[in-house]
């Protein structure tokens, strides 16, 4: 132990290191499983396995029974990334491989987004980084460096970050 600190250098550097680990893990889990969602919110296009209509209407027979609905439109089986898979089809061939994550309105484009979409894409992007990097912000303030500064106390700084993200939620709940 140093003169002057009650807590060893050997457990305050593997703390630091624990907190780098977490930062660095929880990146890279939000860029390859959030990243697609935020681009495709944001208006590059829509995540893999989207169904976009441009034009619907329902059949009737003569007593006013419906008959079915028939849509045009595209469907993108590689995603926002590669819009070069872009299909056209026709009512005759709505079913195609792949799960249908999204149906969009009538007259919707592949690039169209609405306000909502653009603000909980940022609020998910914020949340990630909010997540992921409060152990080591925590760490390497001036609070989080004292030499009486706990494990506890880290706990209630990451519960905190918990509650901003769980507010940010809810406020961008509102627009989606």
């Amino acid at each position: 132990m140093m003169a002057g600190v009650e807590t060893p250098v050997g457990s305050r550097f593997s703390v630091l290191l624990a907190g780098l680990v977490w930062a660095v893990a929880s990146s890279a889990l939000f860029w390859v499983y959030g990243m697609p969602h935020v681009r495709a919110s944001f208006g590059s296009g829509p995540p893999a396995g989207t169904v976009v209509v441009a034009d619907c209407w329902v059949g009737h027979d003569y007593e006013g029974n419906e008959l079915g609905r028939s849509c045009d439109g595209e469907y993108t089986p590689t995603g926002a990334d590669r819009p070069s898979g872009i299909e056209r089809f026709k009512s005759s061939d709505l079913h195609r491989p792949g799960t249908v994550r999204e149906v969009w309105s009538a007259g919707g484009t592949l690039t169209e987004r609405y306000p909502g979409r653009m603000v909980a894409g940022g609020v998910l992007a914020l949340n990630g980084a909010i997540v992921s990097w409060s152990p080591l912000v925590w760490l390497l303030s001036p609070y989080g460096r004292r030499a009486e500064a706990e494990i506890s106390e880290l706990g209630m700084f990451f519960l905190l970050a918990w509650v901003v993200v769980g507010c940010l939620t809810a406020c961008s709940s509102a627009f989606v």
